[in-house]
């Protein structure tokens, strides 16, 4: 999945990175909580980037402007 060797190379850039994979499949009801209507999605608080593609620059753009900025306060 391209989504998810771009996270872990980001993980490798930014360390205070967490990422936590919901399988909708195995996971319904937490998939359901979460409100993901979409694969993928990523969330971080009440941020969602969700789209049938998400290319590299779009995940890097979303850890940085709000994941990276959420684990430095």
């Amino acid at each position: 999945m391209l989504v998810s060797r771009v996270l872990t190379d980001l993980q490798q850039e930014f360390p205070k990175l967490k990422v936590e994979a919901v399988d909708i499949l195995t996971n319904p009801g937490k998939a359901f909580q979460q409100r993901i209507k979409m694969i993928p999605t990523l969330q971080v608080g009440e941020h969602r980037l969700s789209k049938f593609f998400l290319g590299p620059a779009a995940i890097r753009n979303f850890v940085k402007q709000f994941v990276y900025a959420e684990t430095e306060e």
